[in-house]
C-alpha cells in the first residue's frame, strides 16, 4: 500500500506498479536459495539478522524517494523482496528448532499468521498517515516521508532486538528430528528432494494453489469488470479474501497439531476452494453481490487454512530434509508459476470482454482441479513423526 501511494504522490505509472509488484515474486527463488545457505550452513540467528538488515535497508531507501525518485522505490523492493522468502522459510524452521511435536504445528501457524497480519497493516495503517485526496504535493510529501520514517524505525527497533535478544537454538532439543538434522548444502537437499515422489507431489499441489490465489488476486478487477463490477468491488472482494484467510490461518490450528489430521485438512479445504470457486463464477454473472462476497469468504478461508497445514505436510513427508528447504521449494514454485498465471490471464482479459473472463475464469479452475487432485492421491506419509516416535522406517525409501 505503501508502494501505491508513492505512485499517485509522484505520479509515477501504472507500468513502474507491476514491475515493483512483480519482483517480488521474482527474487522469491533467488531469495529461497539464499534462506536455505543462510539457515543450513550458518545458522537461523543468521539468517534473522539478514532480514533483519535488508528490511532496513529496503524501508531507509525509500527515504530518498524525494532525491532520487523512482530508483529508491527499486533498491527499496529489492532489498524487501530478498528479505521475503528468508523470513517465511524461516518459519518452519524456527518451530522445527524451537518447538516440541506437540506444539509445533501450532506456532507453524501463529508464525504465518503474523505475515498475513502484517499485510493487512501495510494496507491500513497508511491510509491513516498519508491523505490522497490532499492536494498539495508538498503536504503529501511530507506525509510519505512520515510514513516510511516511521516504518524504517519499526524496522530499526526489530533488528536491534534481533541482535541482542534472538538465539538460534534453545538450551537442549525439542526433538528427536532437530536433534539428529543433518546439514546439507542446497543442491544436495534439492537432488534428494525430487527422488521423493510424495514431496513432488505435494510440490505440485501447493503451487498450482498458491499460483491461482496469486493470479486471481492479480487480476481481479479485470476479471469481474465485464459482468459489471468496478474497482469498489474488486477492492471489497481483496480485503475479504485477506480477513478471510488470516481467519482460515488461525482456525486450522487444531488440525496443524495433529500430524494425522494434515491430509484430512489439506484435502478439505480443497474440495471447498475448488466448489467455492465454481459457485463463485456462476453467482457473479447472476450479479447476487452479498452471495458473490459469501463465496469468496468460504474460498479466502480455505486458501489461508492450506498454508500451514501444507508447510507442515512438507516437513513431514520430506524429513530428513530440513523444514526450511521443503517449504521454501513450495513458495519458489508457487510465485514462479503464479507469474506465468498472471501472464497467462493477462493475456486472456486482454479482450475486455465476457469471453475473456470466462476463459480467464477456467484457467483458474484447470489449476485448482489439478491442485486438488495431486492433494488427494498423495498418501503422505509422516516420516518426521515416525522417526520421532521410534519406529525404524527407512526415511529414504521412497526416494533411493
Amino acid at each position: 500500500m505503501c508502494i501505491r501511494d508513492s505512485i499517485r504522490t509522484y505520479h509515477f505509472d501504472d507500468r513502474m506498479v507491476n514491475i515493483l509488484t512483480m519482483m517480488v515474486s521474482l527474487l522469491f527463488v533467488p531469495g529461497s536459495v539464499l534462506s536455505n545457505y543462510m539457515f543450513e550452513q550458518k545458522s537461523l540467528r543468521a539468517g534473522v539478522l539478514l532480514v533483519g538488515l535488508f528490511n532496513l535497508l529496503g524501508t531507509g531507501s525509500r527515504l530518498a524517494i524525494d532525491k532520487i525518485g523512482y530508483p529508491s522505490l527499486v533498491i527499496g523492493q529489492f532489498f524487501i523482496g530478498l528479505a521475503t522468502p528468508v523470513i517465511i522459510n524461516g518459519t518452519t524452521k524456527l518451530t522445527g528448532d524451537w518447538f516440541s511435536p506437540a506444539s509445533r504445528g501450532i506456532f507453524t501457524t501463529i508464525s504465518l499468521t503474523a505475515n498475513q497480519v502484517g499485510i493487512i497493516l501495510g494496507y491500513a495503517v497508511p491510509g491513516l498517515i498519508v491523505n490522497t485526496n490532499e492536494l498539495d504535493k508538498k503536504v503529501i510529501e511530507q506525509q510519505m516521508f512520515k510514513l516510511n520514517l516511521i516504518f524504517t524505525i519499526i524496522c530499526l527497533v526489530a533488528f536491534i532486538l534481533a541482535i541482542f535478544l534472538f538465539r538460534s537454538k534453545p538450551p537442549s532439543p525439542p526433538s528427536l528430528s532437530a536433534a539428529q538434522r543433518e546439514t546439507k548444502t542446497f543442491w544436495e537437499s534439492f537432488k534428494r528432494s525430487l527422488l521423493n515422489k510424495e514431496y513432488v507431489l505435494h510440490l505440485g499441489a501447493y503451487a498450482l494453489n498458491s499460483a491461482s490465489f496469486n493470479g486471481f488476486s492479480g487480476v481481479l478487477s479485470q476479471l469481474i469488470r465485464p459482468f459489471g463490477y468496478g474497482d469498489a468491488d474488486a477492492g471489497s472482494i481483496g480485503v475479504i479474501l485477506n480477513f478471510s484467510g488470516l481467519l482460515g490461518m488461525v482456525l486450522v490450528m487444531p488440525l496443524a497439531s495433529r500430524p494425522s489430521s494434515l491430509r484430512f485438512g489439506a484435502i478439505s479445504m480443497g474440495i471447498i476452494i475448488v466448489s467455492g470457486f465454481l459457485a463463485w463464477q456462476r453467482i457473479i454473472a447472476m450479479n447476487l453481490k452479498l452471495a458473490m462476497f459469501v463465496a469468496v469468504f468460504f474460498v479466502g478461508f480455505c486458501f489461508g487454512g492450506v498454508w500451514p497445514l501444507s508447510a507442515e505436510l512438507a516437513s513431514e513427508v520430506n524429513y530428513p530434509i530440513s523444514e526450511d528447504f521443503s517449504f521454501g521449494m513450495m513458495g519458489a514454485l508457487g510465485n514462479f508459476l503464479g507469474i506465468v498465471q498472471f501472464g497467462i490471464l493477462s493475456h486472456l482479459l486482454g479482450t475486455g470482454d465476457y469471453h475473456g473472463s470466462n476463459r480467464a475464469f477456467i484457467t483458474i479452475t484447470v489449476f485448482l482441479v489439478i491442485s486438488f487432485i495431486l492433494f488427494l492421491v498423495n498418501k503422505y506419509p509422516l516420516r518426521r513423526l515416525k522417526a520421532e516416535s521410534g519406529q525404524n522406517e527407512d526415511s529414504t525409501k521412497s526416494v533411493a
